[in-house]
């Protein structure tokens, strides 16, 4: 009688990237990705003779699995159906296996969204220093007091909202 390794070798062979491409968008298939090897989970064989064809077998494979949905769905932080839906979606891709383990494109795929999620954020740029005027713009306004660097005031005190410069200090800096 084979063992469920032995029974899983011919899937672990025929594993590829390509079996990413129903899940790689969705942040809640990575986090049951994740969890699936931490879940408990029981295999007791099916049953009936396994079945050929590697469709069948497949099936019959997980018939005979029992795991803790709740377990899972706590661990992946989502509710129980929820947790359940994903984990059939990663089963039909074959990315998960009966025996607890995961597929080695997927185990990949989890290990670098970790690493992506972990990594620290670039700092923010530092704000730019405001650079020191020379010349004639380097006084304030005589119409408003606005010192350089900074946008005229109406007669109110408020700036304008557009850069502007009252026509003497335009005048200083054409002259």
């Amino acid at each position: 009688m084979p063992t469920l390794s032995k029974m899983l070798a011919p899937f672990r062979k025929l594993e590829k990237p390509e079996q990413l491409a129903t899940v790689i968008d969705s942040a809640e298939a990575v986090r049951v990705l994740g969890s699936w090897p931490s879940t408990v989970k029981k295999w007791t064989k099916s049953k009936g003779r396994a079945p050929r064809s590697s469709a069948r077998l497949w099936e019959w494979l997980w018939a005979g699995v029992e795991y803790d949905r709740s377990g899972l769905g706590s661990r992946a932080r989502l509710s129980n159906a929820r947790a359940h839906s994903m984990l059939s979606v990663l089963m039909s891709a074959r990315l998960v296996y009966p025996d607890g383990t995961i597929a080695k494109p997927a185990q990949e795929f989890v290990d670098a969204y970790i690493a992506r999620k972990l990594k620290p954020k670039t700092p923010a740029k530092a704000p730019k220093e405001k650079r020191h005027l020379e010349g004639p713009r380097a006084r304030p306004c005589p119409h408003c007091s606005a010192v350089p660097g900074e946008r005229c005031k109406m007669k109110n005190g408020k700036h304008y909202t557009k850069p502007f410069h009252h026509l003497a200090r335009r005048s200083e800096n054409d002259g």
